[in-house]
């Protein structure tokens, strides 16, 4: 597996730094991608003595500012990391070990053991009662290419797929790197990098046994849905979930209580970890899809 063939240079937890739930509305007053991330490490995966380190990524500068300090202290050559990783810490501050990585991936390629790609297995780390939060732009499928980017780039379509396959189907090997494949073999994506196509959200869901049902943006409609256990998958256009990568970013909503809905955001740790009205939510939703068992 090509996970266990990277040795680490260090192990990585991500966490934003809040005092409690935040409860978003969707303009750019309420939440920017610009943020400070804390990130806490242990230097070497046996070491029990952590260090929590903070950084904010405001543009480019502060993302080359955070590499080029990640690469002095772990003796990397910070000409490894190339402008379109910068600029892709600059989109997803949350991917931080996705982006210090980076020439572990470019190791790989250069012993030739990114040419055997084996699909990883994530079963130990879902629960078959909890949605599983897995984002795009994790390691062990994030630096493959989908459809003429980087998936951890532009894999917010197939990610939330398999978030609700493996939910609903119970199946794990479903992953993003399985769905990846599932949609490029059968051109549920734009092979000229815009991203996803929504052929892979209806009729690619629909085919792997996920009943798959167009609503409108309604937030009563919404609820009940979410009251009787089902999911809904949503479009996202311009605003705080826009992603400069896709033509259309999807997120999942999962779930609501009096403080805020709850989402999956396959490109942001931090927005999942956040609750959101619905005026944040529909200010910037295309078309939700109701996702429940057939």
């Amino acid at each position: 597996m090509r996970a266990d063939k990277r040795i680490r240079y260090i192990s990585l937890i991500l966490s934003l730094v809040m005092s409690g739930s935040v409860v978003c509305a969707c303009n750019d007053d309420a939440v920017s991608e610009s943020t400070v991330i804390s990130e806490t490490i242990a230097t070497t995966p046996t070491e029990t003595t952590k260090e929590t380190i903070e950084y904010t990524i405001n543009n480019a500068v502060d993302a080359s500012n955070v590499i080029a300090d990640y690469a002095s202290k772990n003796q990397i050559d910070v000409s490894s990391y190339p402008q379109e990783i910068i600029d892709l810490f600059v989109a997803f501050p949350d991917a931080y070990d996705f982006v210090m990585e980076y020439p572990l991936h470019l190791q790989e390629i250069s012993e030739g053991e990114d040419d055997s790609y084996e699909y990883p297995d994530i079963s130990s780390e879902i629960s078959k009662v909890v949605v599983p939060k897995l984002y795009q732009w994790d390691t062990r499928w994030g630096y493959r290419d989908y459809c003429g980017k980087m998936f951890g780039a532009n894999g917010s379509g197939p990610t939330c797929v398999s978030i609700a396959a493996i939910y609903f189907l119970g199946n794990k090997d479903l992953t993003p790197a399985w769905i990846m494949d599932y949609a490029i073999n059968n051109s549920f994506c734009d092979l000229s990098g815009a991203g996803t196509y929504r052929t892979l959200i209806t009729t690619g869901a629909n085919n792997l046994g996920i009943d798959v049902v167009q609503i409108t943006v309604d937030e009563d409609r919404v609820k009940r849905n979410l009251d009787v256990g089902n999911l809904v998958v949503c479009s996202m256009g311009s605003g705080i979930f826009s992603n400069p990568y896709e033509a259309e970013h999807f997120i999942i909503i999962t779930g609501y209580s009096d403080e805020g809905f709850s989402v999956i955001d396959p490109a942001s740790k931090s927005r999942t970890e956040q609750l959101w009205t619905w005026d944040g939510l529909a200010t910037s939703m295309n078309i939700p899809w109701v996702y429940r068992m057939m």
